[in-house]
Formats: C-alpha cells, sequence, structure tokens
C-alpha cells in the first residue's frame, strides 16, 4: 500500500476535507488530452487516454482513462462532462495500482482537473483498500484527490496487521 498512498490525512467526515496525496503516477498527458478533445465539437463515445511509462518499461501502460461518454460543456472552453470516469493505474510489471471510478465529472483539459458533487470511489489494485464519499476535485497536475463529504474508508481484514512495537501479543504459546 505504500506504493500507492503517500499519506493519508481524514479529518471527520461531514463538511470537513480529505486529502489524499497520490503517489501512483496517475499523469494524464495534458498535450494528449487537450489534442484528443480540441477537435471533437460533439460527443464521443467510449474514449481512452492511455499514458505509457518511460523506458525501460516504455512498452507499459502506466496509466489509462476511460469513459462511456464525453460531451463537450456549452458555453465553457475545455471542459467536458463525463459519464463513467475511470482512471487506471499500473505498475511497470502490469499489475494494477489503483482505481477510481465515478459516474459523472466535468474534466478540463485545460487544467487536468476533475470535479463533481456527486460519488465517487478508489480502490486498491488489490481489493485491500477503498475509500468512497461525495464531492471530489482530482488536481492531475499535483496529483492530489479531495473528498469532501461522506467520506467511507475500507480496509480489508485480509490487509496485513501494523503492530505497535510496543504492543503486547495476547496469543499464547504452546
Amino acid at each position: 500500500m505504500g506504493t500507492i498512498f503517500k499519506t493519508i490525512r481524514g479529518l471527520n467526515a461531514g463538511l470537513k476535507p480529505v486529502w489524499l496525496p497520490v503517489c501512483a503516477g496517475l499523469g494524464l498527458a495534458a498535450c494528449a488530452v487537450h489534442a484528443q478533445f480540441a477537435t471533437g465539437l460533439g460527443p464521443s463515445r467510449n474514449f481512452s487516454l492511455i499514458e505509457y511509462f518511460d523506458p525501460p518499461f516504455d512498452g507499459q501502460m502506466m496509466t489509462r482513462m476511460t469513459s462511456a461518454e464525453s460531451r463537450p460543456v456549452p458555453g465553457s472552453t475545455g471542459l467536458l462532462d463525463i459519464r463513467q470516469f475511470k482512471l487506471e493505474s499500473f505498475t511497470t510489471n502490469g499489475r494494477p495500482e489503483m482505481i477510481i471510478t465515478a459516474p459523472q465529472c466535468i474534466f478540463s483539459t485545460l487544467d487536468n482537473t476533475a470535479n463533481s458533487a456527486g460519488p465517487i470511489r478508489v480502490e486498491s489494485g488489490d481489493g485491500q483498500f477503498s475509500l468512497a464519499g461525495i464531492g471530489f476535485l482530482w488536481r492531475q497536475n499535483e496529483r492530489i484527490l479531495n473528498i469532501s463529504n461522506q467520506v467511507v474508508t475500507v480496509i480489508s481484514s485480509n490487509a496485513p496487521a501494523v503492530l505497535n512495537s510496543n504492543s503486547k501479543s495476547t496469543e499464547k504459546k504452546p
């Protein structure tokens, strides 16, 4: 998990924010995103944007953003209304590292941000850790995700336990 998240600093649920710095290299190439949508004026279905690792892993996907549908926001420059947003990151050996999903968001091709007043879900690639909430702002360039309300974190019971070095085991030895 340490390779996925640097730190998690949580505040009580409610209207207080929870910051989730993400160190998984979830970069979407700004030029690729802007070029993808700068030429299209209408809706797009089932699009995918892929970023690859630098050599020597240049054949391996680093991130993949997919969407069921996107349409330009009327009267805006560079804003897209995205449906079924999904952002996946991978390790250099191809294993899923993290998956972020949201049913709807507004994506800015100008500053690589995504935001929504709706639900979001973040899950580790191994399924051991998940985070969900309502209302978010994803700042791609800084790799920061702010989830503002009703934040819930789940750590699987199969996740490795971390013991304090001062704690005493209650387990009896044979």
